[in-house]
């Protein structure tokens, strides 16, 4: 099934040059060689130079599988305390404690650590890019990680990034602060209903661990020019997204629930 035809033209007019390569790209490939170096003898971020289950990937739908056994995105998320912080790479949103809920993946809980952006988007469909990515990180007793990724396309503002949300990352630019308390604040909801891409990836930062269980929402959402403007201002508007990884015979899978579907295990 093709990927739906979301992309804005918006993104190659002059108002938004801050997409095309610039200086930006020069930064993030000297941050990661920074890292390569820094990490030395550090035989756990060798993963990101030889692991063989890297991300992002591109989501070519000459390459996808129908899955029906997956499951909706089963998520209950609530109000809990957070704290903004802004590392000079990307603006994270943290959750004290995972206290803001899970997400349920084969009845096990993956508990809702934080959220964080990246620009323009780390994943490709079909390989085109977006703006904005958004990911959802999770972590389960084991320490396994899920990750929720969404991506954004030029349009009208995005509710989760609220005027509270944007006032907080506009404190971290102006102030040159790395962290602010955001009392408690609700995660972004994700429809049990929304279809969804699944893949095992890695993370995309070193250590590049894998066995990461991604889950892309399909739906393309929209971001206000102005709101990706200032996430990116908070971290001197550098492109936060790593390169494209071999999918190295990997299956992506789209799940598209159907509306009557039940499910035994939601708590």
């Amino acid at each position: 099934m093709p990927f739906p035809t979301y992309m804005n033209t918006q993104l190659t007019e002059p108002n938004v040059q801050w997409m095309m390569i610039n200086f930006s790209t020069l930064f993030f490939f000297i941050f990661f060689l920074v890292l390569q170096v820094a990490s030395g003898g550090n035989e756990e971020w060798k993963t990101c130079r030889e692991g063989s289950e890297q991300s992002p990937v591109d989501v070519n739908h000459k390459l996808m599988q129908i899955e029906k056994r997956n499951g909706s995105l089963i998520t209950s998320y609530g109000s809990s305390d957070a704290t903004m912080k802004n590392n000079g790479y990307e603006v994270i949103l943290q959750w004290m404690n995972g206290t803001a809920g899970h997400l349920l993946i084969e009845g096990k809980k993956f508990m809702l650590q934080q959220c964080h952006w990246h620009s323009p988007s780390e994943h490709t469909f079909n390989g085109q890019r977006y703006p904005l990515e958004m990911h959802m990180v999770h972590s389960s007793s084991e320490g396994e990680i899920a990750i929720i990724g969404v991506v954004y396309e030029l349009g009208a503002a995005d509710i989760f990034l609220s005027p509270k949300v944007m006032r907080n990352v506009k404190y971290l630019k102006d102030k040159q602060q790395d962290e602010v308390l955001m009392g408690s604040m609700l995660p972004p909801l994700i429809e049990r209903t929304t279809p969804y891409y699944r893949y095992l990836g890695s993370l995309t930062t070193p250590p590049c661990s894998e066995g990461v269980v991604w889950s892309l929402v399909h739906d393309v959402q929209t971001v206000s020019l102005e709101q990706v403007k200032l996430i990116r201002a908070a971290i001197n508007n550098i492109n936060n997204a790593r390169k494209i990884q071999p999918i190295n015979g990997r299956s992506i899978y789209l799940y598209e629930p159907e509306m009557d579907e039940e499910h035994r295990d939601f708590k």
